[in-house]
């Protein structure tokens, strides 16, 4: 089911834009384009994904997975506003793609390399 979810995942953001890496480190797999823009942990029947967005987009745009915040200090660890939203269902992986669409486009590895052209 784990397995499951994290190939789609990786599918599809892959679809989106082929410059997207997922990076394995020892505690969890991040995907990254110019920064980091969400962190998979795996658990036995989940997966806890830290998303680069502040808490009230997540929750706007996830309706059918349990979103949770994070203390401020985790937050400033990650670096900028973010929360967890827990996917243990595939059923409903569109809208976490969906979720996931502006921070690909926002961070493409494209899009940077052609602003530091124009310079």
């Amino acid at each position: 089911n784990v397995k499951e979810i994290y190939s789609f995942l990786k599918e599809a953001v892959i679809k989106m834009d082929n410059t997207f890496i997922f990076n394995p480190q020892k505690y969890y797999i991040s995907i990254k384009g110019t920064k980091n823009i969400a962190y998979m942990k795996f658990r036995k029947k989940k997966i806890r994904m830290i998303v680069m967005l502040p808490e009230a987009d997540i929750r706007l745009r996830v309706v059918n997975h349990s979103v949770k915040s994070l203390s401020e200090g985790v937050q400033k660890f990650y670096g900028s506003p973010c929360a967890v939203v827990e996917v243990d269902d595939p059923k409903n992986i569109d809208e976490i793609t969906q979720l996931l669409q502006p921070l690909i486009l926002g961070n493409s590895v494209r899009n940077s390399s052609d602003d530091n052209s124009a310079l």
